[in-house]
C-alpha cells in the first residue's frame, strides 16, 4: 500500500458515472425506461436506469462515449456485465442480441 503525502491514500480513481449530458441522452434514447424485452417482445421499461458500457467494455476502455453505451436498469445491467447480450445481430434466430440498442432476448432473462 502506497500513502501519498498527507497521509491518504494515493489510488487511481476512476468515475464510472458517464457526465449529465451522456446520461441525459442515454435516458432519452430508450426512452426513459429499460429497453429490454422478454420473449414475447414485452418491454422492461423500469426507469430506474444505469450505464453500461458495451463498445467496448469499461474493463478494456474506460470512456463515455455514448455510442458504446446504453442504459438498463438495475436487473438487466448485471446480466448485460455478465455477457447475457451480445452487441452483435446476424438476423433473426440470433442469440441474445443488441441491435440498434434495443435487447431482444430469446430466452428468458
Amino acid at each position: 500500500m502506497r500513502v501519498a503525502q498527507h497521509g491518504f491514500l494515493d489510488f487511481r480513481y476512476v468515475n464510472r458515472t458517464p457526465p449529465p449530458e451522456v446520461r441525459r441522452e442515454l435516458r432519452r434514447e430508450v426512452g426513459f425506461g429499460c429497453p429490454v424485452r422478454d420473449a414475447d417482445g414485452v418491454r422492461c421499461g423500469n426507469p430506474y436506469l444505469y450505464y453500461h458500457h458495451f463498445d467496448p467494455p469499461w474493463a478494456t476502455e474506460e470512456h463515455h462515449n455514448p455510442a458504446g453505451m446504453i442504459a438498463l436498469c438495475g436487473e438487466h445491467h448485471p446480466k448485460a456485465d455478465a455477457g447475457t447480450f451480445t452487441p452483435e445481430c446476424p438476423g433473426p434466430g440470433s442469440p441474445d442480441t443488441l441491435v440498434n440498442k434495443v435487447i431482444m432476448p430469446l430466452r428468458p432473462v
